[in-house]
């Protein structure tokens, strides 16, 4: 009985050092955001599966690596870019809420978002975004393109 009660536990020691390093994680990420923010900077966050997830190898999918590609090396604008998972995401970051597994966050330093959730298909949305950034307003098209301007908020410490 005891060999039992030993192998169960062998069993489940990589599940707990698993969920172990997923907790520091997060709020290795959770601190990393923090130390983002506190730069007083805009920046701008990127949310994707890692890999690409199941949307890898459609037309949406590299259309949304093409705009986003060109829009970051541009080089018209020197926005920090954050990248993080779903998964990283919904464990480090409060609000806004992640519908999907893609999202684009336009963060500015009064930490107001403007959020597109989904891939972004439009480059107009870069422009849009940029504009939210530099001017401090809402674009008056933005509903247009599935933007929404939303506070921006971290996960507290467990």
């Amino acid at each position: 009985m005891r060999w039992l009660s030993l192998s169960i536990r062998l069993l489940f020691l990589p599940l707990l050092l698993c969920l172990a390093a997923g907790a520091a994680t997060a709020s290795g990420i959770r601190a990393d955001l923090a130390a983002v923010l506190r730069d007083d900077k805009p920046f701008l966050l990127i949310v994707a599966p890692v890999g690409g997830g199941k949307a890898v190898g459609s037309d949406a999918y590299a259309d949304w690596v093409a705009y986003r590609d060109e829009f970051l090396h541009a080089g018209a604008h020197e926005l920090r870019v954050v990248t993080l998972s779903p998964l990283q995401y919904r464990a480090s970051i409060r609000q806004p809420g992640l519908a999907g597994d893609f999202a684009t966050l336009f963060i500015r330093r009064d930490r107001q978002a403007l959020v597109h959730s989904g891939m972004v298909l439009e480059p107009q949305i870069y422009t849009l975004g940029s504009e939210f950034l530099s001017s401090g307003t809402l674009p008056p098209d933005a509903a247009a393109y599935d933007l929404r301007a939303q506070d921006f908020r971290l996960r507290q410490q467990k």
